[in-house]
C-alpha cells in the first residue's frame, strides 16, 4: 500500500507548528536581564509563562485555520454559486457558520463531508486551555467556572493542571501539543483525502 502523502497546505501548517515551538523554545534559552526592583526569578517565571500561552494560542490558531480552510476547499467548488445572487449569499452565511467553532467544524466535517473518524476530543479539551488564555489572561473564565469541574478534568486528561483557576503550561506540555497537533492536521487531511464522494 502506497503511503499517504500530505496535501501541501497540510504540509505548511505542521511546519508552522514546528517553527513556532522552536521559536519558543529558543526564546525560553534567552538569559533574562533584571529590569527594576524585581526579583529575577519571579520575573523569569513570568515571561515564561506568557511565552508559553502564547505559543499554545498560536499553535491553536494554526490548527484551527488549517481545518477551517481544508473542510471548506474541499466542498466549494461543488457548491459555492458562481453568481453573486441568493446562492451566493446562502453559502456565504453557511460557510461562515461552519468554521465559526470547532464543534460547528465537527459537525459539518460530518454533514458535509462524511468524514467521521475524526478524533477531536484532544483538540476540544485544549481549546479550553487556549479559551482561558486567550479570554481569562490565563485564568479559567467565569462561563468555564460554571462547568468548573468538566473543564479541570477534561484539561487533567491533556497533562494540563490548574492552579488556583490558572493553567499551567509546562514545557512538556508543549512538545505534545505541537505532535498532537500536527497528528490532528494530519489525520484530518488524509481522512478527508481518502473519503468517498458521493
Amino acid at each position: 500500500m502506497i503511503p499517504y502523502v500530505l496535501t501541501e497546505e497540510a504540509e505548511e501548517s505542521c511546519a508552522q507548528i514546528r517553527r513556532a515551538l522552536a521559536a519558543h523554545l529558543s526564546e525560553a534559552r534567552r538569559p533574562v536581564v533584571p529590569v527594576g526592583g524585581r526579583r529575577l526569578r519571579a520575573q523569569r517565571h513570568d515571561r515564561t509563562a506568557e511565552q508559553r500561552e502564547a505559543t499554545l494560542v498560536r499553535i491553536m490558531s494554526i490548527t484551527e485555520a488549517f481545518c477551517a480552510d481544508r473542510l471548506l476547499t474541499e466542498v466549494e467548488d461543488d457548491i459555492r454559486p458562481r453568481n453573486q445572487g441568493a446562492l451566493a449569499q446562502i453559502w456565504n452565511t453557511s460557510s461562515t457558520a461552519a468554521v465559526s467553532s470547532w464543534s460547528n467544524q465537527q459537525k459539518y466535517y460530518k454533514e458535509w463531508l462524511r468524514v467521521t473518524a475524526i478524533d477531536w476530543g484532544y483538540i476540544n479539551s485544549l481549546a479550553i486551555a487556549r479559551n482561558a488564555i486567550t479570554h481569562g489572561l490565563g485564568r479559567l473564565t467565569r462561563q468555564q467556572l460554571l462547568k468548573r469541574e468538566s473543564n479541570v478534568s477534561k484539561l487533567n486528561s491533556i497533562d494540563i493542571n490548574v492552579i488556583q483557576e490558572r493553567i499551567q503550561i509546562t514545557e512538556a506540555n508543549l512538545r505534545d501539543i505541537a505532535s498532537r497537533c500536527v497528528a490532528h492536521i494530519t489525520s484530518v487531511d488524509e481522512k478527508v483525502s481518502m473519503r468517498v464522494r458521493l
